[in-house]
């Protein structure tokens, strides 16, 4: 879901619904259909149907553009209908989808390159560098006796990078280096290679104001940077 991953319904239907083992999961996910990046019919497998949250048939054509609908593109009265349909229809979701929690900027945040309310505690580099790394974000090149500042995620239904600049990491024995702090948080135009990543003022141009960035990777990357508040650095610990 960081991603906001989109996929052609026929190349889900053909690899994901009909396949023995990714199916019965697609079957207990909530998927929205695309247009312009804006959801226009949210909807579940059964039997190979495609079902909307009252049970009703929903066609969704072979060309449309689906994905896994996040919370956030989610009205709260769709989010408790499709919460009290998928627990009805029993099984195990693969994770928490309509229940997740929700982050949003404000209009005037959402203006600003910089994200807003970036944390400004040190957390333990190994901390950071699990957390980055379970959330998709790739690390880039090592530069300065083998520190490594950036890491990026790419979002590719927006055609845009995620790019994290932080303290430097060491490529190896980061458990040895002290607590760093997150520096600031850009997306970035275009879809970079790990290796491409740089400090923000190389991009330029390239880089947008949040508005420009889905709401679903907006939600997880403000949720992912709160988590980073409840990582106490490593000489907190005892």
């Amino acid at each position: 879901m960081m991603s906001g991953y989109r996929w052609l319904m026929r190349d889900v239907v053909d690899h994901i619904v009909g396949h023995p083992v990714l199916g019965p999961v697609a079957a207990q996910i909530v998927w929205a259909r695309y247009e312009f990046g804006i959801v226009t019919a949210t909807f579940r497998f059964v039997g190979g149907e495609t079902m909307d949250v009252d049970g009703g048939r929903v066609e969704v054509p072979q060309d449309a553009e689906v994905g896994v609908v996040h919370a956030v593109e989610l009205t709260p009265q769709q989010r408790d209908a499709w919460i009290l349909t998928m627990l009805t229809a029993g099984g195990a979701a693969p994770f928490q989808q309509c229940e997740r929690p929700i982050f949003t900027l404000t209009e005037e945040g959402a203006e600003n390159v910089q994200l807003p309310g970036v944390p400004t505690r040190e957390i333990a580099a190994t901390s950071l560098v699990g957390l980055l790394a379970r959330h998709g974000f790739e690390r880039g090149p090592s530069v300065d006796a083998g520190l490594a500042f950036q890491y990026g995620l790419r979002a590719e239904s927006a055609d845009l990078t995620i790019l994290i600049t932080h303290g430097g990491i060491p490529t190896s024995a980061p458990h040895e280096h002290p607590p760093i702090r997150i520096l600031n948080v850009v997306p970035v135009r275009g879809l970079l290679d790990p290796r491409e990543l740089d400090e923000p003022e190389a991009f330029g141009e390239r880089l947008v104001p949040w508005k420009h960035v889905p709401a679903s990777v907006t939600s997880e990357v403000l949720a992912m940077l709160d988590a980073t508040l409840a990582t106490a650095p490593d000489e907190e610990r005892s």
